[in-house]
């Protein structure tokens, strides 16, 4: 249907349609975003080769497909890196996702989502990602934790390039009935974060790990602040 349109530079595709992704956008040299919609099922890839198509003009890749199965090699080398955004509706990350991962500049998450990530999903990432699975949450802010529903606790993993106070509640409800007290700042979890200026604790003295260089790079963090003491540190060490 797209194949050879040089013209088109973005498409929005119908959400719930299952649709099977078979190289096609072999050709459309001049599509910069695509969003691969919820009801997706199947992506085979997006175009033949690695010089042709969204391999070289792609800027943002919206993933937004529940549980779609993905083939080892979905995109070909990309010529210039993307920013890939993980819609609200995933569901599950698949192994294979990290097909996707590897050539991306940049990845955020849409807001207020509960996501299993299956092992390996972003090994093809740096950190903070790179070694992440299991259950994770997205709260409004973009901020990914992951958490254990059986241990009742939950980590900070990432904080988005985005977020200028980061606000880490004292605990997360992702899924029904399910309340996880956050008691940790996983390794670079501020690593995207340079513009953030504050962190807010609303209990910092739940936080019992704070992993190597959870704030190495938040160059612009001046104060963290504990909601619960109304207490506030201004001497920020890297």
């Amino acid at each position: 249907l797209f194949y050879q349109d040089t013209s088109l530079q973005s498409i929005r595709l119908p959400e719930n349609m299952p649709l099977t992704f078979n190289h096609t956008f072999s050709g459309n040299d001049a599509l910069t975003e695509l969003r691969v919609p919820a009801g997706t099922k199947s992506i085979q890839n997006f175009t033949n080769s690695d010089t042709e198509g969204i391999s070289k003009s792609l800027v943002r890749l919206v993933y937004d497909a529940r549980d779609a199965t993905i083939s080892e090699e979905p995109i070909h080398a990309a010529q210039t890196p993307f920013t890939l955004v993980i819609g609200a509706n995933v569901d599950v990350l698949p192994t294979n996702f990290a097909g996707i991962v590897r050539f991306n500049s940049y990845i955020e998450f849409e807001p207020n989502n509960q996501i299993t990530i299956e092992p390996g999903a972003f090994s093809t990432a740096t950190e903070p990602l790179a070694s992440v699975s299991g259950t994770a949450w997205v709260d409004d802010q973009g901020i990914l934790y992951t958490y254990d529903a059986d241990l009742g606790t939950a980590t900070v993993v990432n904080i988005p390039a985005n977020v200028e106070v980061a606000r880490i509640p004292a605990a997360i409800e992702p899924e029904d009935g399910v309340e996880c007290t956050v008691t940790a700042i996983g390794p670079e979890a501020g690593r995207y974060a340079e513009i953030m200026t504050s962190i807010e604790f609303e209990d910092a003295s739940l936080i019992t790990s704070i992993d190597r260089k959870a704030f190495a790079n938040c160059t612009s963090l001046t104060s963290v602040t504990d909601k619960k003491t109304d207490s506030t540190e201004t001497t920020i060490e890297g």
